[in-house]
C-alpha cells in the first residue's frame, strides 16, 4: 500500500519536472541505500529498489541529481466499534524520508526540496528537512567515511501521510 502512495509521488515529481532544465533528475524510486565492496576492498553506495534490484548512486553528466525515498516507521491506531453503524478502522501514520543529492551547477537543495513539497499530494505533510550532508551521508551509509565533492549537495526531507483504513476491507 506504501508502495502505491511513493509511486504517486515519484510520478508527480517527474511530471513536473519534464521540459525543465531539471528533466535530467534521476528518480529511484522506494529504495534502501547499501554499500557494495569489490575485491579490491573499494565501497561503492548502492540503491536497491522494491524489485531487489541494484543501481550505483552517483552524479554525473548525465544524471546532475537524484532522489530516492525510504520508509522509515509506521505507527497504527486502532479505533474500534463503538456503536450501532460504527466501523472498526485502523489509522496508519507512515513516515517516508526523500534523500535527494545534486551538483550544485545543476540545481539547488532548496529548487529540490521545494519540488518535492509541491508535488506530495493533500494526504501528505512536509515535517523536516536536513540540509547537513555530513548528518544526513552518516544516517544513510553507517560506518563507511564517505566524502562528497564539494560541489554536490546532499540533503534529506521528511513526510508524513496518514492513511484510515476500514478493518472490514483487510
Amino acid at each position: 500500500m506504501i508502495e502505491l502512495f511513493t509511486d504517486k509521488v515519484d510520478e508527480a515529481i517527474l511530471k513536473e519536472v519534464k521540459n525543465t532544465p531539471l528533466d535530467r533528475l534521476k528518480v529511484f524510486g522506494l529504495s534502501t541505500l547499501a554499500i557494495r565492496q569489490d575485491d579490491e576492498e573499494t565501497a561503492t553506495p548502492i540503491l536497491i529498489d522494491k524489485n531487489g534490484e541494484y543501481t550505483s548512486v552517483f552524479v554525473d553528466d548525465d544524471f546532475p541529481a537524484g532522489i530516492y525515498q525510504r520508509l522509515i516507521s509506521k505507527s497504527y491506531v486502532h479505533d474500534s466499534k463503538k456503536g450501532f453503524g460504527d466501523r472498526a478502522q485502523t489509522t496508519i501514520n507512515c513516515e517516508i524520508l526523500v534523500v535527494c543529492w545534486g551538483m550544485m551547477s545543476e540545481t539547488s537543495a532548496e529548487e529540490l526540496e521545494m519540488l518535492i513539497f509541491k508535488t506530495l499530494p493533500k494526504e501528505a505533510r512536509l515535517s523536516f528537512s536536513d540540509f547537513d550532508s555530513r548528518r544526513v551521508l552518516a544516517g544513510e551509509i553507517q560506518g563507511f567515511d564517505f566524502v562528497l565533492p564539494p560541489e554536490v549537495f546532499l540533503f534529506s526531507s521528511k513526510y508524513i501521510v496518514q492513511m484510515v483504513i476500514n478493518q472490514n476491507c483487510i
